[in-house]
């Protein structure tokens, strides 16, 4: 019964000095901050080590902004006489180029002007008889000084009336020298000022306008160009051909690429910003009014860097495992702090004493979960 019961007693002693141990050990594990890893789940996780590389990284300045377009790359359309919309050839989105007629407009207003001009292109003719005539005889010193000066000034009025008239016909895009032959047009129409698309119209048949109301617009895509704003603070900073990357808040897996072409020399009072443009480096599928999220690239250097593979998350923290020791059923590794400061695509800074000789587990730690 003695030796049965001794028995027991010193099974039981064993199994609570492994549990001992066992505890030990992972207290010891926690306390130190290493991860042992076996040599088997390193072989079926595919886990890999590798020394850091020296790569390049950038010192950027973070901005959002806008894709607008040049101070000649948009337009607005307007009318030079006011009247009624006859017909509308135009709609948004429609690719247009420059001369193309967009919309058509009749009314009293455009009839009138054409019989100012006719009427004043007549009297014009006479008065420049009249003038030329007074002219030879005040020469010859047969004519007047007082008569001269009357026939002078009142060819030179109706000149410059006819002149101003003229201007206006022209604008309407009718032929000045068709009206002086009394050769009316019941309408004129608008064409497009420059060569774009359609983003904007705001015209119906039937509506009357004035020289006040803006009908359409036009954009050319072609002088897309990045417009940023800057803080005043920050100003300094910026100077002409610095880089630019930058993508849209809904994508930002594409990267875009400009090139700083001009620094404003104001701040805006109200946004406490300066404005500065960059030249976009390709002409794709842009939309004006776009808002953009990026960075200007200040300067670069190069600094000891791993790939984001390498990367374990603890709550709001970041670390990789470097290779301390191999025994001859497991790797031991221990936990590396690192800040995010600085990255790309696929490669992250390192700082702190890790060297370019330290190995560090770079692939399969998907599954290692940290404290």
């Amino acid at each position: 019964m003695n030796y049965k019961m001794n028995i027991f007693l010193l099974g039981l002693m064993l199994i609570l000095g492994a549990c001992t141990t066992t505890i030990s050990n992972e207290q010891e594990n926690a306390d130190n901050g290493f991860i042992k890893i076996s040599k088997a789940q390193f072989l079926s996780e595919k886990m890999k080590m590798a020394t850091a590389d020296m790569l390049p990284f950038a010192n950027k300045l973070h901005f959002t902004g806008t894709i607008v377009p040049s101070r000649n790359g948009v337009a607005v359309l307007s009318a030079p006489v006011a009247g009624t919309i006859k017909n509308i050839q135009c709609n948004i989105g429609q690719s247009v180029n420059k001369g193309k007629a967009l919309i058509e407009i009749a009314g009293y207003d455009i009839i009138n002007l054409q019989k100012e001009y006719a009427e004043s292109a007549a009297l014009l003719q006479r008065l420049k008889v009249d003038y030329e005539r007074a002219k030879i005889l005040y020469s010859e010193k047969i004519g007047v000084q007082k008569d001269f000066v009357q026939t002078e000034s009142a060819y030179k009025a109706e000149l410059a009336m006819n002149k101003a008239l003229k201007m206006k016909i022209e604008n309407a895009n009718l032929n000045a020298g068709a009206i002086a032959e009394g050769n009316f047009f019941s309408s004129y129409t608008l064409l497009a000022p420059i060569t774009g698309s359609i983003t904007q119209v705001d015209a119906i048949i039937g509506q009357s306008i004035d020289l006040k109301s803006e009908l359409a617009k036009i954009v050319d895509e072609t002088t897309f160009r990045l417009s940023i704003p800057i803080f005043g603070k920050d100003i300094h900073k910026i100077y002409k051909s610095q880089k630019v990357t930058f993508g849209f808040s809904d994508d930002k897996t594409i990267s875009h690429y400009a090139t700083i072409s001009n620094v404003g020399k104001s701040i805006n009072p109200v946004t406490k910003s300066v404005n500065c443009f960059a030249q976009l480096d390709n002409q794709v599928s842009y939309v004006s009014n776009q808002f953009v999220e990026g960075n200007i690239i200040l300067s670069t250097d190069s600094a000891l860097a791993v790939p984001k593979s390498a990367m374990l998350k603890s709550e709001n923290e970041y670390f990789i495992l470097l290779f301390e020791k191999e025994t001859e059923e497991e790797y031991v590794f221990k936990k590396e702090k690192i800040s995010m400061e600085r990255e790309t695509k696929e490669y992250i800074e390192l700082n702190g004493t890790v060297t370019n000789t330290d190995k560090i587990l770079i692939k399969g730690i998907y599954n290692i979960v940290i404290e």
